[in-house]
């Protein structure tokens, strides 16, 4: 995705992935050991496998940041669903200010419906990844907790989800959903 960027240190073999967390920042997380999460793919049960599932877990296509570096990967995806999210909410007030028709309107609620979707999927698959890591894997999942910037980069874009999740919820006039 455009929204991150990966790189080498040069010198020291480090490779990092800036994660774009809103407001202009983006935090430089350290792509620590990984393990393919096709280890953990059967261990997602059948009522969970969306089509998120099939793309980014259990048969990843072979180029793909959540195959290449699976938890980062992962949390590249969240963050994409995320900014798709910031652009939507924050077109909200043009779109009223427009006078926009049912067809934009429609265009919004299946982006933001498919963008909420989103979050409870790739917020799964990264917590999952990590469970699954705790009790198979623990030298990968030792490295990825201990990493703070990692750790930190997932707080920031969760909570920051969360709340445009909630903002978008705020702007219908349901108060359930649009």
């Amino acid at each position: 995705h455009g929204y991150q960027c990966s790189y080498v240190k040069y010198g020291k073999g480090i490779v990092k992935t800036a994660m774009f967390v809103g407001k202009k920042k983006a935090i430089h997380v350290p792509v620590t050991k990984v393990y393919p999460s096709k280890k953990m793919a059967a261990s997602i049960p059948k009522r969970l496998r969306t089509f998120r599932y099939y793309t980014y877990v259990g048969k990843p296509i072979k180029n793909l940041s959540s195959n290449v570096n699976v938890a980062h990967g992962l949390m590249d995806e969240f963050t994409a669903c995320r900014m798709g999210m910031s652009d939507n909410v924050a077109l909200f007030p043009y779109r009223v200010s427009r006078n926009a028709d049912w067809d934009a309107w429609e265009t919004f609620i299946t982006e933001c419906e498919n963008d909420r979707l989103a979050y409870g999927e790739f917020k799964y698959y990264i917590l999952h990844y990590l469970y699954y890591a705790k009790k198979h894997h623990p030298k990968v999942h030792k490295s990825i907790v201990g990493n703070k910037k990692f750790c930190q980069a997932y707080r920031r874009l969760e909570s920051g989800y969360a709340k445009l999740i909630k903002d978008y919820e705020g702007s219908c006039p349901s108060s359930n959903s649009c």
